[in-house]
């Protein structure tokens, strides 16, 4: 028989584990087929991202998105935690 109170002490004690604070940002468009490549393998592969989605026809979310990649072509791959820039 299955020790319920055993079982959740033991994964309460190997769970509580502070998760990584997340240091990639895609930058992309929804309806860029470019973007979805990107958005695949990095699902795929299981690596953890923010995405973020650019709206190019807002001047303020444009603006934001140039100060990261200047020709403001999608997708943009930012690594905060190693202060990188891959585009496209």
């Amino acid at each position: 028989m299955l020790d319920v109170s055993a079982a959740s002490r033991y994964l309460g004690n190997h769970l509580s584990v502070e998760p990584a604070a997340v240091s990639l940002t895609l930058y992309y468009h929804p309806l860029s087929s470019f973007c979805w490549k990107a958005l695949i393998a990095l699902y795929e592969a299981g690596i953890d991202f923010e995405p973020r989605v650019v709206n190019l026809g807002d001047p303020a979310d444009k603006a934001a998105f140039e100060a990261v990649w200047p020709l403001a072509k999608f997708p943009v791959l930012r690594d905060e935690a190693r202060g990188r820039t891959v585009p496209e």
